[in-house]
């Protein structure tokens, strides 16, 4: 492990917490659909898949579950252009150390066996092309959904609070809220700080 991955961390927040200003207007939407259906699948998801990672979702606790899809703008797929490439996203969860693999396997273990969303903040330090590590902090929702077969699947949504690290083009920033709108991250608030030393 390199100093760097000694400041991965996994910290849950209060769902409450996203409609207080703690998060944008995508996981605020996600969890209201999520509430309204009970968890079941619907086809208001659809319309959110692009910015989704689907996983698994049946429990366990040893690793993160298996990457069934990623959306073309989900923070995982804009991060696999800048991590050895492989075929596969399932192989990414390798890049990471198992530390932190077990800290996010614990999050994912407990919303798909309590069958309850989990948002979280999550710091992880992400290999690079190059060899080095580069810091990355973002929130998580996840959310445990099932089909009316009794399919159970996890989708999690993830908000990157460093979008400087990208290009505008690519950057979710230019798809965020202007700021002192609505619906804005609300950057003042204690418990959800957007810049870390470095």
């Amino acid at each position: 492990m390199t100093a760097d991955m000694a400041n991965d961390f996994v910290v849950r927040f209060d769902l409450d917490d996203i409609f207080r200003g703690g998060a944008d207007d995508t996981a605020r939407t996600l969890l209201d659909i999520w509430r309204t259906n009970g968890g079941r699948i619907c086809d208001d998801i659809a319309g959110y898949t692009d910015q989704l990672v689907i996983l698994d979702g049946q429990p366990q606790k040893t690793d993160s579950p298996q990457v069934l899809f990623h959306g073309v703008n989900s923070l995982l797929k804009r991060n696999l252009g800048n991590t050895p490439v492989t075929d596969s996203p399932q192989i990414k969860r390798n890049d990471f150390s198992a530390d932190y693999r077990r800290m996010c396997a614990q999050a994912y273990f407990d919303t798909a066996s309590d069958m309850q969303p989990i948002f979280d903040l999550v710091r992880v330090s992400r290999p690079m092309v190059s060899g080095e590590y580069q810091q990355q902090t973002y929130h998580r929702l996840l959310l445990p959904v099932f089909t009316d077969q009794g399919a159970r699947f996890t989708l999690c949504y993830s908000l990157d609070l460093e979008p400087h690290r990208y290009p505008v083009a690519n950057s979710r920033q230019s798809q965020l809220p202007e700021a002192d709108t609505a619906g804005s991250i609300n950057q003042n608030m204690p418990c959800f700080p957007a810049l870390h030393p470095r």
